[in-house]
């Protein structure tokens, strides 16, 4: 004989099911299980219903210490979907001020971190390092702010492996590679502008640039000289400005010929 499940029956166990649901924590599964038309109205489902939304509300209290609005946002809202009730509401308004002005708050920061992010692009550093330790005191994620910061950091190393390739082209007697090198430093950097290193390999490359061009118009090669100064100013602009180009008759460099 087949055994067939009277209608109380099945009441009896989709109330244990909820009970347990709620025991457990699982005031979802609690919820759908009560709102079954079977079981919606009987005194025990009410009761399960009424427990479960102060559980939720238990759950939000617990987020909202945890700094988790948003898990805090979810459990009020389900509350007030079974229960809205003027109090629950008041709650998950305020919750839901907060949150907005929280999520509001990481929006600028995520804004703030990729003007970080510009500003390295541009090649001030110097700029993007103060504007990350901005961001990592104001409270960025700490994933985003180790991204950004690595950014930087791998910046930097290219700034001194551009200044070592200076250095040894200098070494190699190849001012034109050393001058080149400088210019990819100084574009991840400006700072480097102003150092020391900068300078004296300008000041090389410049003379550099001024005794082949003499030497060029010394044997009568005036188009080899033009065309081998604006190549260097082409590739290098900051040469025509330098100091040691500004004396044109000691390098003969006033030669009616020669237009750069």
């Amino acid at each position: 004989m087949l055994f067939r499940s009277s209608p109380m029956f099945d009441r009896f166990i989709r109330l244990a099911q909820a009970q347990k649901a709620l025991a457990e924590g699982r005031c979802e599964a609690a919820l759908q299980l009560v709102a079954d038309p079977w079981i919606r109205e009987d005194r025990r489902a009410r009761d399960l219903r009424s427990k479960a939304v102060a559980k939720l509300r238990q759950q939000a209290s617990g987020r909202m210490a945890a700094g988790d609005l948003a898990g805090a946002e979810r459990a009020l809202a389900r509350a007030v979907e079974v229960d809205p009730e003027s109090e629950l509401l008041g709650q998950l308004a305020d919750v839901r001020q907060r949150l907005a002005a929280a999520r509001a708050a990481t929006a600028r920061l995520h804004e703030d971190l990729r003007r970080v992010e510009q500003d390295a692009a541009r090649g001030d550093l110097a700029k993007a390092e103060v504007g990350l330790a901005a961001c990592r005191a104001a409270g960025a994620a700490d994933a985003a702010v180790a991204a950004v910061e690595h950014q930087l950091v791998r910046q930097r190393n290219l700034v001194l492996a551009r200044m070592a390739e200076a250095e040894a082209a200098l070494r190699a007697v190849d001012p034109r590679r050393a001058a080149s090198a400088l210019a990819a430093a100084c574009a991840l950097d400006a700072r480097v502008r102003a150092l020391p290193e900068t300078v004296r390999i300008e000041a090389q490359t410049a003379n550099w640039l001024v005794a082949q061009v003499a030497a060029r118009l010394a044997q009568g090669e005036v188009l080899a000289a033009v065309e081998l100064a604006r190549e260097l100013g082409r590739e290098l602009p900051w040469l025509l400005d330098h100091p040691a180009l500004a004396d044109r008759k000691s390098t003969r460099l006033n030669s009616s010929h020669l237009v750069i």
